[in-house]
C-alpha cells in the first residue's frame, strides 16, 4: 500500500496536474487519411458553439501538427508550427468571443501527411467550453463566408486519435497567456516593390494596382528594410497548389534557391498567412498561381524562429530533426518549369 501511495505521488499526481492545466479530456484529432500517406496535407477544422454569455476570462488552448492557423468568429487568433518539446499556445480569446452563436475554423496543414490538433477553451473558473472531439467537422475545401456566418456544409468526421497522453505530443504544458492577435490593432506592412525571380527590374506599383492584377508565379518581395512578422500572400486563384518562401536580407542570386517555407493552402482558399513569425527584408515566392499582393502582420511579444530552434533543442534528446520537405520543393519547380515557355518566362 504504501508502496502505491509513494507511486501514485511520485507519477499520477504530476501527471493529472499537468493535464488539467494543459489539454485535460479534449480529443486529439485529424482528419481520416492512409495511415503511411506521406504527401502534403490541408484542411479545415470547424466547430460552432453556444455561450449564455462572455465569460470575465477566456482562455483557448491550442497545438497542430505540422501546423495550424486559428480564427475564431473571423478575427485572426493566431498560427504556430508543432516542434519537439513544444508548449500549447495559450491564447486570451475573451474580446473575440460573443453571446449566442460562435464557431472556430482551424486551417491545419502537414508537409508529409498524418499530424493532429487538440484545443481547449476554459473560462476564468476552469470550467470547458468548448474542446476538441469527433463533433467537429472536416472540410476539404473552403467554403466564402466559413470564417464568419456563412451556411456549413455537413463535412466529414474527423479521426479520434485519443487523449494526452498520445504519440510523439505526449502530455504539453500551456505556454505563457498572450492575446489574440484579432483582440489589438496589428499592423500591415506592404511590400513597397517587387520583381520577378531572376529579374533585373523592380516594380513599384501604386496603391490602386495592388488587387486584381497578377504579379507572376516567382516574384521576389522587398519592403525596403527588415520586418518582423508574420508574411501574408494573397492570390489570383483557389487551386490549392503548393508553393515555396525564400526570405532573406538580400535578393536570392541562385535561379532555384532552396526554400524556407512551404506555401499549403485548402482548395478554394486565395490566401496564406506563414504560421512562424520571422524578420527578413525580401521574400521570394514560387507558386503555382499568380500572386496579387504580399504584406506582413507586425508581431508582438511573438517567438522568433530562433527562439523556437532554441525551444526544439531541449526536445527529444536534443536533437532537432531536419524538414522533410525537399521532395516536394522538386516537385514545385518542376512544375514551374513545366509552363509553356512564355509562362515560364514570366514566373522567373
Amino acid at each position: 500500500m504504501a508502496v502505491a501511495a509513494l507511486a501514485a505521488q511520485r507519477w499520477v499526481l504530476p501527471w493529472l496536474r499537468v493535464d488539467a492545466e494543459g489539454v485535460g479530456t479534449a480529443r486529439w484529432v485529424w482528419a481520416e487519411t492512409e495511415r503511411f500517406e506521406l504527401s502534403p496535407a490541408t484542411f479545415l477544422l470547424v466547430r460552432e458553439f453556444d455561450l449564455t454569455e462572455v465569460p470575465a476570462q477566456a482562455r483557448l488552448l491550442t497545438m497542430g501538427d505540422e501546423e495550424y492557423s486559428l480564427l475564431l468568429n473571423g478575427e485572426w487568433v493566431g498560427a504556430n508550427r508543432f516542434h519537439p518539446g513544444a508548449l500549447l499556445d495559450h491564447w486570451d480569446v475573451t474580446p473575440l468571443l460573443r453571446p449566442g452563436r460562435n464557431r472556430v475554423v482551424v486551417d491545419l496543414r502537414s508537409s508529409h501527411g498524418p499530424g493532429g490538433f487538440v484545443a481547449r477553451l476554459v473560462d476564468d473558473h476552469g470550467k470547458v467550453l468548448l474542446r476538441s472531439d469527433r463533433t467537429w467537422r472536416v472540410l476539404r475545401y473552403r467554403v466564402p463566408g466559413v470564417e464568419s456566418r456563412a451556411a456549413l456544409p455537413p463535412g466529414e468526421l474527423p479521426v479520434d486519435l485519443g487523449t494526452s497522453p498520445v504519440g510523439r505530443w505526449g502530455s504539453p504544458a500551456a505556454g505563457s497567456l498572450r492575446p489574440a492577435a484579432g483582440s489589438r490593432d496589428f499592423a500591415e506592412v506592404r511590400a513597397l516593390r517587387h520583381r520577378l525571380l531572376g529579374g533585373d527590374a523592380w516594380v513599384e506599383p501604386e496603391e490602386p494596382a495592388r488587387t486584381g492584377h497578377p504579379l507572376g508565379r516567382a516574384v521576389t518581395f522587398d519592403w525596403g528594410g527588415p520586418v518582423e512578422g508574420y508574411l501574408a500572400l494573397e492570390l489570383a486563384g483557389g487551386e490549392g497548389r503548393p508553393g515555396l518562401v525564400v526570405f532573406g536580407d538580400a535578393p536570392p542570386v541562385r535561379e532555384r534557391p532552396p526554400a524556407d517555407e512551404l506555401v499549403l493552402r485548402v482548395p478554394g482558399s486565395n490566401y496564406w498567412v506563414d504560421p512562424l513569425p520571422r524578420r527578413f527584408r525580401y521574400a521570394t515566392v514560387v507558386v503555382g498561381e499568380e500572386l496579387l499582393d504580399a504584406k506582413v502582420y507586425l508581431a508582438e511579444g511573438a517567438r522568433t524562429p530562433s527562439e523556437l530552434r532554441a525551444e526544439a533543442s531541449r526536445g527529444v534528446l536534443g536533437i532537432v530533426p531536419p524538414p522533410l520537405r525537399a521532395p516536394v520543393e522538386d516537385e514545385i519547380w518542376r512544375e514551374l518549369e513545366g509552363l509553356p515557355s512564355g509562362a515560364r518566362r514570366e514566373a522567373r
